[in-house]
């Protein structure tokens, strides 16, 4: 005959039985039974204090980590730019350095133009995330734009001094004018200014001939050939006595065209300025 398991029981059938958990057990779970899944006699992990988000937990710094705040030596804090932006890789430089050179030589305009093109292709190059040669690029467009510049307004201011300027075959009888270097018996002029005849001027025009292509040869063989025509044109006109003041025939050439002004001008042999019309 099989015997039902006996069970420990106390020794004392007078004493109670305890109903508590024996010592040393975990304590019991709020709802008098353990978690589901845990072992009711396993240790009670220790629990930590909760931190606020963005706070650093009190106590000793965790392993592995500087307790300043600071990277080791000789290293920047992780996510830190290198000091003056990111580094960037070097490329070959020699179109920017031939773009600045040639900037230089802007004045002959060509050089300027194909500076300006070699500066932009190093711009666009620089797209690639290397340096091309910016710096210098930007240099030579400077550079070339200065030059352009200068010269265009060098010739604009030339042209303009052309297109005010006068020459002999603008003059005519009774203007007066200022030209240097006449009482140097200078053979060409590169200046004549009209001036009224009231003002201190160098000379006064007397008298004109329009050179035909027969008296232009003639002029051009001959020292002497206008002196008859100069005395036609001025009434054969002749300056008083220790006057100081003499004749000139001036042309616009020493070799005048047909067409040209033949002009018979009166002035003062040691460059004084004439003072009133002497007619």
């Amino acid at each position: 005959m099989t015997q039902p398991p006996q069970y420990p029981g106390p020794s004392d059938p007078d004493e109670p039985t305890p109903s508590g958990p024996p010592p040393g057990s975990p304590p019991p779970h709020p709802y008098g039974q353990a978690p589901y899944g845990t072992n009711p006699s396993a240790p009670t992990p220790p629990s930590y204090p909760q931190v606020p988000y963005g706070e650093a937990p009190a106590g000793p710094p965790p392993y592995n980590q500087n307790p300043y705040g600071q990277a080791p030596h000789g290293q920047a804090p992780y996510g830190t730019p290198f000091p003056g932006g990111p580094r960037q890789e070097s490329a070959p430089q020699g179109m920017a350095i031939s773009s600045l050179v040639l900037a230089f030589f802007g004045c002959l305009i060509l050089p300027a133009i194909i500076s300006i093109v070699l500066a932009v292709i190093v711009l666009r190059r620089g797209r690639d995330g290397r340096n091309h040669g910016k710096g210098l690029a930007l240099g030579a467009i400077a550079v070339s734009a200065v030059s352009v510049l200068a010269t265009l307004a060098f010739g604009a201011l030339i042209a303009f001094t052309i297109a005010v300027s006068e020459d002999v075959n603008d003059l005519t009888t009774g203007d007066c004018f200022n030209a240097p270097g006449l009482a140097d018996d200078d053979e060409e002029f590169t200046s004549i200014d009209t001036v009224p005849c009231d003002d201190p001027h160098d000379a006064e025009v007397l008298g004109t001939v329009e050179l035909s292509a027969d008296q232009a040869a003639q002029y051009s063989g001959s020292a002497l050939a206008g002196n008859a025509w100069c005395g036609e044109a001025t009434g054969f006109w002749t300056p008083a006595d220790d006057s100081g003041l003499a004749l000139m025939r001036l042309t616009d050439d020493a070799e005048p065209d047909a067409g040209d002004t033949l002009a018979c001008v009166v002035y003062d042999e040691d460059g004084d300025k004439l003072s009133g019309p002497l007619r």
